[in-house]
């Protein structure tokens, strides 16, 4: 009845996922409707660490926050792992059985490769990569506990790990980020709206619905592990964080996730997903940057290691996968004269963190 009721005012659309199989005509298609059941109104409160990246919030409600102390991660040292290409799609409802088995085999050497055997560990893996790790043992050798994507929230249950992995993401059909952003924001369906759930990547309003979900459950299922442990003075406990997530959605967003936390560590073994211009630049950079000192890289260094022309730097320092270092402290500077090459030039940023100071990032 409430679908009917939806629909009637608008709040409806039709959604056409693609086929799930190679030779499938069409794919599955769904009516999809919604309303919002948590209109904002006085008295109405909102209990969660990551509300912020509640739709409500998102969509520029009349909320005031409140929030309890300040909490300095300092005792955390983020990696980012960039995964082979070919499990792109691991996370998909589309993948196939041998990617699916091929991942997680990959998932095994990943972790015995990066932690000890007298560590206590968590891993978190989509839903069909967990059905293909043994429940009893899934990585010999290490002792690992394994959870999936959309559980665990909340629970207390791993804070004994000092060690997190989070491979892939919490992805959810795009259809659903629409209906939020759409309830969220008290708006019927129109042109404008489905437009920005379509094409290769979500735009707008739904693309921010979209970043938001992924951001809470990347924060939910990291603080699983030994860093939701806080002491008396406000710092959390140390623990290694590893994340296959989107590179560019994590470098923009780790430290506003995680204020104070060391700057990451960028693991790229897999030459073969350097295969752009902007991502090989991108890792050049991100090594570069590790050790938190003042840097200048001129073109001639550049190009030896990216095969990237001079006259090509600007243009793909100013590519979409190396923007988000452009707030990490790198910046283009032009050659003066007629024969000077340009310079990349990197200082560290420093943020204050209410109570602890200031901290590099």
């Amino acid at each position: 009845m409430n679908g009917v009721i939806s629909s009637a005012n608008g709040g409806a659309f039709l959604s056409r996922a693609k086929a799930r199989r190679s030779g499938e005509a069409n794919g599955q298609k769904n009516l999809v409707t919604f309303h919002n059941r948590f209109q904002s109104h006085p008295g109405l409160v909102i209990l969660d660490a990551t509300a912020g990246y509640s739709p409500l919030v998102q969509a520029g409600k009349p909320f005031q926050r409140y929030s309890g102390g300040t909490v300095s991660y300092r005792n955390l040292d983020p990696f980012h792992i960039n995964q082979p290409p070919e499990f792109k799609l691991a996370s998909s409802r589309s993948a196939s059985s041998d990617t699916i088995r091929g991942y997680a085999s990959w998932v095994k050497r990943t972790v015995r490769a990066e932690s000890t055997i007298d560590e206590s560990v968590l891993i978190v893996v989509p839903k069909r990569v967990r059905d293909y790790l043994d429940a009893m043992n899934p990585i010999p050798g290490r002792k690992v506990k394994v959870a999936n994507w959309g559980m665990g929230v909340g629970s207390n249950e791993y804070r004994g790990c000092s060690v997190i992995f989070l491979f892939a993401e919490f992805h959810q059909p795009r259809h659903i980020y629409l209906a939020r952003s759409l309830a969220a924001r008290g708006l019927t369906v129109s042109h404008d709206e489905l437009s920005q759930a379509n094409g290769s990547h979500c735009t707008g309003a739904v693309s921010d619905v979209s970043k938001a979900h992924r951001l809470r459950h990347f924060k939910q299922m990291a603080s699983r592990g030994s860093v939701r442990l806080i002491d008396e003075r406000g710092f959390a406990n140390s623990m290694r964080l590893y994340t296959t997530m989107d590179r560019g959605l994590f470098t923009e967003s780790y430290d506003s996730i995680f204020p104070g936390a060391a700057a990451p560590s960028y693991i790229d073994d897999h030459s073969s997903s350097q295969n752009t211009k902007g991502k090989r630049l991108f890792g050049l950079l991100a090594s570069a940057m590790a050790g938190k000192r003042p840097i200048t890289l001129n073109a001639s260094d550049v190009e030896s290691e990216t095969e990237i022309a001079s006259k090509d730097l600007k243009r793909v320092f100013g590519s979409k996968q190396c923007k988000p270092l452009h707030t990490r402290g790198w910046r283009f500077v032009p050659g003066c004269g007629r024969t000077a090459k340009p310079v990349l030039r990197y200082e560290p940023v420093t943020a204050d963190v209410k109570g602890f100071r200031c901290v590099i990032l």
